[in-house]
């Protein structure tokens, strides 16, 4: 608080000073308007003192700090006051712009220049950049560009130390500048400033963190930097102490640098040289020594490796290379980056995997196997290689029955992990690798069928490239090759190619495409045949296979419902695991929605769509209760489906998808169409009749329905609204129907502690989650429910007190209509004589309806019911023990506590029978 008192009064004494100043300035007197310009040029001046000072450091304001004192005074600033005030205010304003419109043309001038030095830069003419760039900072010195770019220059030129203070110039101007923390990570490897160069790298991971990936090979880079450092250090120190092992190295190098020796003579060289090399000390030295260079540059030897020898041991020379070269590579990353970068390693090879000679080829695979080990290697490898011909002979070492497929398969599918490898083979990936791959699909023998599951597996992880899953997913030589191996496996003995295969296909199979539809009806048929396996794995693949072509084909899901593909799911659906059960319903979904014969058969083999049910529970993931509301909505077209759901959890399982918090939004939609659906085909989740005392018999019925139809797309509100309604069936017009309170509850008999009561009749309390709504018919009522707000278990029956008086009754209907109390403190002799409570459920739990009751036209059949009645109760009463009577007190004495009653009319409705489902 004192520091911003302090400033805030330093503050008027500022704004005191300037009106000061103007008042001045405005004078008629000349003395006073020197005096006071004078003062103006002290207060700007002490301000500057004041001020930090920019980051770069410069002063770029250009003003007349010596005025002429013989200056003329302003036309008319003796007579005119103000004029002077107007003359000073545009000559502030004119040298503001000024200053703008040189700063705009060095800054074109500097942008220039910097252009000019990026041609210079990608030409190669560093110096020259350098020049550039730095005409450009003298034109713009707080330019960070020019600094970052004149860097990059200095660093081509090998001069770090001036590329490290243009990089720290540049963090001036900006503080976050990745450039600049990039190229002095450069400056400080290349002056094996390890520590330095790996803090530049995290800092620019700190500034930003999507950029890991490249950091983490610039990092790789400044440890191989170190540690190819230390091994030289460490070489050099041995070879100093005058060490066995490193002299002998040096001394096999000066004998294999002498030239026109005959083949044999190098070869035996080359052996020694294999065996004294034994560490990375030995590896080192040879490569300090020019042990590259020495065998690359033998007329001899290189005449070998290209194949054009005609001499008698030119094969065991070409061999004793190769093995030389495994050598001096394993776990050296610095050889392997040497040795990738001679330019006769790339021609010979690559060509020398398809030599005439087997051991040739097979030591060529065992030196590109020791690169495909390593992201170091793979990356060297690629970078370097004729990747398209390496990739072409390696499928022909794997395609020719030479004992050599292993090595091969496992080259290739090191290198396609790297996603570099994938990107290079777009173009080429059919020729090169998916139509050897479909011609050996075709003829699969016992000598490669223990390669198929490594190929299949490498071609797996390399459609996960965009571009290739399109190019082979569209390929109809491959589904033609894939149905001809899923038949030829199925019946013979190389049944550990179908697993994997089924997996590609189901990959392959994910977007739509010509091909898959054209092959969709073969496929699907295969795929039901395998549905009956005895491998469970194989059943999950075939599955998962069918759901993905069937959307793909009308015809094929036709052909598979005619197949008897949905009584099958429903038996697989019993006991299948979470891969399987998600494979399953989405085929089954995929059936239904296309096929009105599957729809029909499913609700016949499942009449309460049991299954479907139990998969909407809490149990299921998102993407099964999804497609499980999906379907359950298109089986509700069937007549009499909706009907058999009457008295089960359907609702309330609906309900809770459509208003829950999915992460899908396609399964809230699923359940609200079903829902929807449900309720539009069936409204009806019970009907209680009862005989009510006064004249004639009644009935009393009572629909639930949703508020609003549900249409496909339509959004369904959060909380479940239904609309109740309650009416009359009788043909007698004086007769009025009034709902007193309506209450839910989990038990078929209230329960005091967990029922939620909602009183919306002569009640001074707001209904929670209720709402009566206006009616002019006397035999009908209605109201609104909400049944999240009022239901927190998973079943639930809703019992309506109600009130029906006859209009010509005029004691009963007085009774009938005066105010009384849900809860009231009345003695039990008042629940004797309740008969007007009506109670239906459950309404959100799954069992079997019984039939309703219908009205009864004549007394006898009222007595043969009453003797059945009696009957029944007499004999429960004859075999019961003292235990289920006192129990039947105590369930008795709980009713009274909580629903007492004043003693009920004549015309009141008496108390139904629950009608249990």
């Amino acid at each position: 608080m004192t520091k911003e008192f302090e400033d805030f009064e330093s503050f008027l004494k500022n704004v005191d000073e300037i009106s000061d100043l103007v008042k001045e300035l405005n004078s008629s007197d000349v003395t006073s308007q020197q005096r006071a310009v004078e003062k103006a040029d002290c207060y700007i001046s002490t301000l500057k003192e004041k001020e930090e000072p920019c980051k770069t450091l410069l002063n770029r304001t250009v003003i007349n700090t010596n005025p002429s004192q013989q200056a003329p005074a302003p036309t008319g600033s003796q007579n005119d006051p103000s004029s002077s005030a107007d003359h000073f205010m545009k000559m502030m304003e004119s040298d503001a712009e000024d200053r703008h419109k040189r700063r705009q043309r060095r800054q074109e001038k500097a942008n220039a220049l910097k252009e000019k030095g990026n041609e210079a830069y990608a030409q190669g003419e560093y110096e020259t950049a350098v020049k550039l760039y730095s005409d450009g900072l003298d034109e713009r010195r707080d330019m960070q560009p020019l600094y970052t770019n004149r860097a990059q220059s200095y660093i081509k030129l090998e001069k770090y130390k001036e590329a490290i203070s243009d990089c720290e110039w540049a963090l001036k101007c900006n503080d976050k500048c990745v450039k600049a923390y990039l190229h002095m990570g450069k400056a400080h490897l290349a002056l094996k400033n390890y520590n330095e160069s790996r803090l530049c790298y995290k800092k620019i991971l700190e500034i930003e963190p999507g950029r890991e990936k490249m950091l983490k090979e610039y990092l790789t880079q400044v440890d191989l930097e170190e540690e190819r450092e230390c091994q030289e250090s460490k070489a050099w120190e041995e070879f100093d102490k005058g060490e066995e092992k490193a002299t002998t190295v040096l001394q096999l190098l000066k004998k294999l640098d002498r030239p026109d020796q005959f083949p044999l003579y190098y070869c035996g060289g080359l052996k020694l040289l294999s065996h004294a090399i034994t560490d990375c000390t030995g590896q080192t030295l040879f490569r300090l020594n020019n042990g590259f260079s020495i065998i690359q540059n033998n007329d001899t030897v290189r005449s070998c490796l290209l194949q054009k020898s005609t001499a008698p041991c030119a094969e065991e020379l070409c061999v004793s290379v190769l093995k030389l070269w495994r050598v001096i590579c394993a776990g050296n990353d610095e050889n392997q980056k040497m040795l990738m970068r001679c330019p006769a390693s790339k021609e010979y090879i690559v060509d020398l995997l398809v030599s005439g000679m087997a051991v040739v080829r097979k030591e060529c695979l065992a030196f590109l196997s020791l690169y495909s080990q390593t992201p170091h290697g793979r990356c060297l490898a690629i970078e370097n290689l004729n990747l398209h011909m390496l990739v072409g002979n390696l499928m022909v070492c794997i395609s020719t029955r030479s004992q050599l497929e292993t090595t091969a398969l496992t080259i290739l599918e090191n290198f396609a992990t790297e996603n570099q490898f994938c990107l290079q083979l777009r173009d080429t990936f059919t020729t090169l690798i998916v139509l050897p791959f479909a011609s050996l699909l075709r003829n699969i023998t016992t000598f490669n069928r223990h390669s198929f599951p490594s190929l299949i597996s490498t071609i797996g992880n390399m459609i996960g490239d965009d571009a290739i899953h399109n190019e082979v997913a569209n390929c109809q030589d491959c589904w033609q090759a894939f149905l001809i191996a899923m038949k030829w496996c199925t019946h013979c003995e190389y049944r550990e190619i179908l697993y994997p295969l089924l997996g590609l296909m189901i990959n392959l199979s994910g977007n739509s495409s010509t091909a898959i539809q054209e092959h969709a009806v073969p496929i699907s048929g295969v795929c039901l045949g395998l549905l009956s396996d005895p491998d469970g794995g194989i059943i999950t693949r075939a599955t998962g296979l069918l759901s993905k072509v069937l959307p793909q084909s009308p015809a094929a899901t036709e052909d598979a419902v005619q197949r008897g593909v949905v009584g099958t799911m429903r038996t697989l659906l019993k006991g299948s695991g979470k891969t399987t059960t998600k494979y399953l319903i989405k085929t089954l979904t995929v059936c239904t929605a296309i096929s009105q014969t599957a729809q029909e058969e499913w609700v016949k083999c499942d009449k309460r769509l049991h299954t479907l049910r139990r998969l909407l529970g809490p149990s299921s993931e998102e993407a099964v209760a999804g497609n499980a509301a999906l379907c359950l909505g298109h089986c509700l077209g069937v007549r009499g489906a909706a009907s058999s759901l009457l008295g089960t959890d359907t609702v309330l399982l609906l309900l809770r998808h459509a208003a829950g918090d999915a992460k899908r939004s396609a399964v809230q939609q699923n359940s609200a169409i079903a829902l929807g659906k449900l309720c539009k085909a069936e409204p009806r989740l019970a009907v209680i009749s009862d005989d009510i005392c006064g004249t004639g018999n009644y009935t009393a019925e009572m629909n639930l329905n949703l508020e609003r139809d549900v249409l496909p797309g339509d959004f369904v509100p959060a909380l479940g609204i239904i609309h109740v309604v309650i009416k009359l069936k009788t043909n007698n017009s004086q007769v009025n129907l009034e709902i007193k309170s309506c209450c839910l509850s989990p038990t078929v008999q209230l329960d005091e502690i967990n029922t939620t009561c909602c009183v919306f009749s002569r009640s001074p309390l707001s209904p929670r989650g209720i709402r009566l709504l206006p009616s002019i018919l006397s035999k009908r009522a209605s109201f609104t429910i909400s049944l999240f707000q009022m239901i927190n278990y998973s079943m639930a029956y809703l019992h309506c007190d109600l009130s029906i008086c006859l209009r010509n009754h005029t004691e009963c209907e007085r009774q009938c209509l005066q105010p009384r109390d849900l809860f009231s403190e009345e003695g039990p002799e008042a629940i004797t004589n309740l008969r007007n409570r009506i109670s239906f459920g459950p309404m959100l739990k799954g069992a079997e309806n019984s039939s309703l009751p219908g009205e009864m036209d004549t007394a006898a059949e009222m007595e043969i019911m009453l003797v059945i009645l009696g009957m029944v109760v007499g004999c429960s009463l004859m075999t019961g023990t003292l235990l289920l009577l006192w129990m039947a007190y105590r369930r008795r004495r709980a009713d009274w506590m909580v629903y007492p009653e004043s003693r009920a009319c004549c015309g009141c409705l008496r108390r139904g029978d629950m009608i249990l489902p």
